[in-house]
């Protein structure tokens, strides 16, 4: 298989990890088109958007759709269920999670668990640089370009993880319950 792709605009993160995901659960190297159409149907000029109840059912809706033409399962958590459903993931080969970092402005690629490291594809792939020109972001390579620890996600509410967010190092959830979220995908039993 190919590796995985990089998101195409600063606000397709999200589309980028679906996209992924079904092709690393699939192993396929492309989607087929109503694949790709449907992820994007939901990418908005400011990404895709899924705290309100509109916005949620339209992501239900795709769901549905994309079951029918891969065969997978989607299903959403949101606010206090991503914690508890982030510690019991199994995340093997028949399973990823797309799970949205800094407090829901960035998505990421969950699709490997080792105890409490977990293996992540992180679409952003511009090298971001500060005045001083220190790069914020570094890819490392193409299929697990982060191995972080369980707590990195789930105890953010450290000051060094929210820096270490910034330097691109660590990939801490958010305090914000109300934009935590969640997709997992899975193979059907």
């Amino acid at each position: 298989m190919q590796p995985l792709s990089y998101q195409f605009a600063e606000t397709s993160c999200w589309v980028a990890c679906m996209l992924n995901g079904i092709r690393y659960l699939l192993k396929q190297d492309r989607v087929a088109t109503p694949i790709y159409r449907l992820v994007h149907s939901l990418l908005k000029d400011r990404g895709v958007v899924y705290y309100e109840e509109r916005d949620l059912e339209a992501l239900k809706e795709v769901y549905w759709r994309l079951e029918k033409y891969t065969e997978l399962a989607f299903e959403c958590k949101q606010g206090c269920d991503v914690e508890q459903t982030l510690r019991h993931l199994d995340l093997n080969r028949d399973q990823v999670a797309i799970c949205d970092v800094g407090d829901g402005n960035h998505s990421i690629l969950l699709t490997e668990r080792n105890d409490e490291w977990l293996r992540a594809f992180d679409p952003y792939w511009y090298d971001q640089r500060k005045p001083d020109e220190k790069i914020v972001r570094i890819v490392h390579e193409w299929h697990a370009n982060a191995e972080i620890l369980q707590s990195h996600l789930l105890d953010d509410d450290l000051q060094a993880h929210e820096e270490a967010f910034e330097r691109g190092e660590a990939y801490p959830i958010g305090q914000d319950l109300g934009t935590r979220f969640l997709t997992i995908i899975g193979k059907r039993s």
